[in-house]
């Protein structure tokens, strides 16, 4: 498969940019059963509000998922009912960092890769156009770019 290349020339984002949302805690702090990411607000998962607001913006091309295997079938269930056509779901690592780590190695599964990959919390739905390009251009400037919120 040849690498789908993004013409988007939206705000000066004409290559690649791919999402990782590591998704594979157990949310223990919270003391629930059901990991937070998957817990309903309003009638639908915290984790696909988060999904919606990368989806929403067209210069962003796949968005990677990051799972613990016992989440899997979930994960694909909340990724059919909502529609999430820009998203693949993975298997996460025993810890964030292996998370991260799978979802960057399955960027590159069906082609050559994006020039940049966003990591983004899965649990944190309200994040911004305007920040998320100014991260991606400075990373694409700069060669990495860490946001402080």
């Amino acid at each position: 498969m040849s690498k789908k290349i993004n013409t988007m020339h939206v705000a000066g984002v004409s290559y690649a940019v791919s999402v990782v949302l590591p998704a594979g805690g157990v949310g223990e702090r919270m003391g629930l059963a059901t990991p937070k990411q998957f817990c309903e607000v309003l009638g639908r998962p915290l984790l696909s509000y988060t999904i919606a607001a990368f989806e929403r913006i067209s210069w962003i091309d796949k968005i990677i998922v990051c799972v613990s295997p016992e989440m899997m079938e979930t994960a694909e269930e909340i990724k059919a009912k909502w529609h999430h056509d820009k998203v693949t779901i993975t298997t996460g690592g025993i810890t964030r960092h292996r998370s991260i780590y799978n979802g960057v190695k399955a960027c590159k599964l069906d082609d050559e890769g994006p020039e940049i990959v966003i990591i983004h919390d899965a649990v944190r739905p309200f994040v911004d156009e305007n920040t998320l390009l100014n991260v991606v251009l400075a990373a694409k400037s700069y060669g990495v770019c860490f946001p402080l919120v």
